[in-house]
């Protein structure tokens, strides 16, 4: 991984999860807002995708260093779209957190019964690029040959 300023940072783990709860990069528990970059590094294919499933505290860029493939972001103003049950200091929660209902918590965990809700469809419309519930990863995970270096960037420029 490269980091903003073009320097080498230590090679993530396969599979390990980043996220972040706080600008200062903290860790949060899965239950509150957060900006998820998801990816797994295979021997011939790194998979990626930017999430706002759990909810959202900043925008976010996440790309490869290389031609070969685009990167995602989301640099629409969610935080302005974050409706009064969401809103919290600095971000906006994530439904499931605050209603504790299966449609928005999408506990039964199939593709049929997880769909999108009012909230989703919201986010998606502000950030097409980033999945918005737990069956949209389908068509917003991206693809690289694997062995390239990538670049994350907070509250990029829109």
């Amino acid at each position: 991984m490269m980091n903003e300023e073009g320097d080498e940072d230590e090679e993530p783990e396969m599979g390990r999860r980043s996220r972040t709860g706080e600008p200062e990069m903290g860790r949060r528990s899965r239950s509150t807002r957060s900006v998820d970059v998801m990816y797994y590094l295979d021997q011939n294919l790194d998979y990626f995708d930017i999430s706002v499933v759990d909810g959202f505290i900043v925008p976010m860029a996440f790309s490869p260093m290389t031609r070969e493939c685009t990167g995602t972001d989301y640099t629409g103003d969610l935080n302005g779209l974050c409706s009064k049950e969401l809103k919290v200091l600095g971000g906006c929660n994530n439904p499931c957190t605050v209603f504790k209902t299966d449609e928005y918590c999408c506990t039964s965990r199939t593709p049929k019964s997880c769909t999108p809700t009012n909230y989703s469809i919201i986010f998606k419309g502000a950030c097409p690029g980033a999945v918005s519930y737990s069956y949209d990863s389908k068509l917003n995970t991206y693809t690289c040959p694997s062995g390239n270096n990538y670049k994350a960037v907070f509250c990029p420029d829109p």
